[in-house]
């Protein structure tokens, strides 16, 4: 199974919404890059059972991220800061700003 690592982005974004085998499968999976074999082990299922979870919980996270757009909006906002802060650069209030608007979006 081929690792997607925007799944990483978006249950940092959408991962209280999953199921808590789910997220635990996802973060152990992406995260801490533990093999299908480690976790089952670890969670005391089988590795399809683990497959499955990975599997549905990447799928969700998809389905929230079409539906809710926050990953994209989050990603547009990083870029406009760096805009701003590339025209400001000698407006030492203006960074201030901009670096408050990037701490929010980190945070998000």
């Amino acid at each position: 199974m081929q690792k997607d690592l925007n799944v990483c982005d978006l249950l940092e974004l959408y991962g209280m919404l999953l199921t808590e085998r789910q997220q635990d499968s996802l973060r152990l999976y992406y995260e801490e890059d533990l093999s299908l074999a480690e976790i089952a082990e670890h969670q005391k299922i089988s590795r399809q059972g683990v497959m499955e979870a990975v599997r549905a919980g990447s799928r969700q996270l998809y389905h929230y991220e079409e539906h809710l757009g926050l990953l994209k909006k989050k990603e547009k906002m990083a870029d406009y800061l760096e805009q701003i802060e590339a025209l400001g650069e000698s407006n030492e209030e203006l960074m201030q700003i901009v670096q408050k608007l990037k701490e929010c979006i980190h945070g998000i």
